[in-house]
């Protein structure tokens, strides 16, 4: 179906079909216009006629602006209301959500009274009534009282099991804690819990951390005879408690009073898994070196070694050009990632520059002859992948040792599987590399 014709030009037009023209039918004109395009009409009588163009031009809006009876005036539209939304949520609900905002999620209390979050909550407060309020000080106390419902359940969880401890402790803006985590087995899984973090407020001494360890020991009610073993680091203050502890375990001055409560039925009716006085015979609790650390420790070693650190010095000297602002503005330009610097202290940021200064090779190669800080020799850019080949495995072997449900077959196959994948790289540093992981195995295993 064609297009209806509409153009009000079209009244001063006859359109002869055999001749295809239209005849302009002004008195005095009698022009022809090719065709029968409303366009084509209207500029003419535009042009030639512009009196009768106005008087058309304003006849039209007149029409237009008169409401049809299918058109309404803004007058009589109606302003539609916002939708009211109905969600499904009680007074509980919201509380367990902002609980686990200022514990899982790690938001500060002070959330509950930013502006944005009230816009939130208060429509939802006043729609439960009954003086239902959220705020930071009601939000703290239920926290307070969570953890000791969660305390509680962990007391009865570990009545009377035997349980591997580790611990460790970490420093972060002039405040150091120190983490104490629990281990059992519960059926074919290894069940991992967390017992505390705690500030240290004195010198990390060997006593001072023992005591800690007993402190959280005694409120959660483990006895030291539950204890198997504990896992920490290689560090001598470390080793040094744990030894201490171990003592102590020996003599026999830990909970003598509790000795039948373990073997008995808890309030759960759940019997021990283990009945310990059957299994041990004076002291069982031993140190356990953490492998993770004593990993870190052999790379450590074999990165002192005199040609690599020095390759390593220049590699990172390299890098730090490579982040001055004019350098990082080209290496931006050009589409390639920025360079890495690494924290010496932290073997595995070392690997992570090396290997970005090998994505950056050519941008060095390119760039050396006008930046002479970017120059490194062939031998010292294989020197370098050779480093990041070799250290490759460690790496993997790291990541895999920190899984949860770790057993002491599933370390001892992927430590040695890291000694065995660098043994195949025949180079110095390779073998240098399993000679420290080899000296340092004696203690770990």
């Amino acid at each position: 179906m064609g297009r209806h014709t509409e153009n009000p030009n079209r009244q001063h037009f006859s359109f002869d079909p055999a001749t295809n023209k239209s005849k302009c039918n002004v008195e005095g004109c009698g022009a022809e216009i090719a065709g029968n395009h409303g366009g084509n009409l209207q500029r003419h009588i535009q042009r030639r006629h512009p009196d009768l163009f106005n008087k058309s031009s304003n006849s039209t809006a007149t029409t237009q602006k008169r409401p049809g009876p299918s058109q309404r005036t803004l007058d009589e539209v109606t302003v539609k209301k916002p939708k009211l939304l109905h969600v499904p949520i009680t007074s509980e609900a919201l509380v367990d959500v902002c609980l686990e905002l200022v514990t899982v999620n790690g938001r500060p209390f002070s959330l509950m009274e930013d502006t944005g979050f009230r816009k939130i909550i208060d429509p939802l407060q006043q729609a439960i009534g009954n003086g239902f309020s959220i705020n930071s000080a009601n939000i703290r106390e239920r926290v307070t009282t969570l953890a000791d419902s969660e305390r509680r359940k962990l007391i009865d969880e570990l009545s009377g099991r035997l349980i591997l401890l580790k611990i460790d402790s970490a420093t972060c803006r002039d405040r150091s804690v120190l983490g104490i985590n629990v281990q059992y087995a519960e059926g074919e899984n290894i069940v991992l819990r967390t017992l505390a973090v705690r500030e240290l407020c004195e010198r990390h001494t060997a006593s001072y951390i023992s005591s800690v360890v007993q402190e959280v020991l005694e409120e959660y009610k483990i006895s030291l005879k539950q204890v198997y073993s504990i896992t920490a680091d290689n560090g001598a203050n470390m080793q040094k408690a744990v030894q201490l502890l171990s003592d102590l375990q020996a003599t026999g001055n830990d909970d003598e009073e509790d000795t039948d409560a373990d073997t008995e039925a808890d309030d759960t009716g759940r019997e021990p898994d283990v009945e310990i006085d059957s299994v041990v015979q004076g002291q069982i609790l031993r140190s356990v070196r953490c492998s993770a650390h004593t990993l870190q420790l052999a790379v450590d070693d074999a990165l002192k070694e005199k040609g690599v650190s020095n390759i390593i010095g220049k590699a990172r000297r390299v890098a730090k050009k490579l982040r001055t602002p004019n350098v990082v503005a080209v290496i931006k330009r050009m589409g390639h990632r920025r360079a890495i610097v690494d924290c010496p202290t932290r073997w595995h940021s070392t690997h992570d520059m090396l290997e970005r200064l090998c994505e950056l090779r050519s941008f060095c190669d390119d760039m050396s002859p006008t930046v002479n800080e970017l120059h490194l020799s062939e031998p010292q850019w294989q020197a370098i992948s050779n480093i990041v080949n070799v250290l490759k495995p460690a790496k993997i072997t790291t990541k895999c040792i920190q899984s949860e449900q770790l057993t002491a077959g599933d370390f001892y196959g992927q430590w040695l599987k890291c000694v065995l994948d660098t043994e195949k790289m025949d180079s110095p540093f390779a073998k240098r590399l399993v000679q420290c992981m080899k000296s340092r195995q004696h203690t770990l295993f």
